[in-house]
């Protein structure tokens, strides 16, 4: 139940930003209860937003935003979402966050296009540097992107991205290779992220020329 200093809009009781840091802070803390990881909403004006009917509020853990090790980061869902009337918290997927984007971050430094709104290369790549960050979080290798211009690249709609294990990737020692997909494409409009096999990569126009 909502304090009673609430804004109304249409006769609407509407929580304040206030109030929902305060909602998605309390929702945070009962969904991580029993996490070897204690985490916190990020104090920062740039992370917390507003868009529709709802506000949206990134977190992390303690150990993260006091260090800035990616050792200590939490991979998930990256946002709360706190609806404005009835106070409702969710988990915002990478998905939906995307296509919200509700801290306006696709209009820093935006490419337009056909009329649309597209992310950047440098946007794209710290996507899937996330996605894999994400999805690789069981995994028994740790592994990173690529940094060379040459496991980067454009075609249509899309980012690709290279990946590989962090020992191959500071040793170049072909014992640590992961094998898998060869990469993950970023689409420049939506920025949905996901693993790219040999045959995509073909079908897609050999993004990175290696057919040519």
């Amino acid at each position: 139940m909502f304090p009673a200093s609430l804004q109304t809009h249409e006769g609407e009781l509407m929580c304040t930003l206030e109030q929902a840091e305060r909602l998605a802070a309390d929702f945070l803390r009962q969904e991580t209860v029993g996490s070897d990881r204690e985490a916190v909403l990020v104090d920062k004006e740039s992370c917390k937003g507003e868009k529709g009917d709802s506000f949206y509020f990134t977190y992390n853990s303690v150990e993260y935003l006091a260090t800035g090790d990616d050792r200590h980061a939490l991979y998930g869902p990256p946002a709360i979402a706190v609806h404005k009337t009835t106070g409702e918290c969710r988990w915002v997927g990478m998905q939906e966050f995307s296509a919200v984007d509700p801290f306006n971050r696709a209009l820093q430094g935006i490419q337009i296009g056909q009329g649309e709104l597209t992310y950047t290369m440098e946007q794209a790549e710290l996507l899937a540097a996330e996605f894999i960050r994400r999805v690789s979080a069981g995994w028994d290798n740790e592994v990173a992107l690529f940094e060379e211009d040459r496991h980067k690249a454009a075609k249509g709609d899309f980012f690709y991205f290279g990946y590989q294990s962090v020992k191959y990737l500071s040793t170049r020692d072909d014992k640590y290779l992961v094998y898998g997909p060869p990469c993950i494409s970023v689409h420049n409009v939506t920025g949905e992220c996901r693993f790219v096999s040999m045959q995509d990569l073909q079908a897609a126009g050999d993004p990175y020329n290696w057919w040519h």
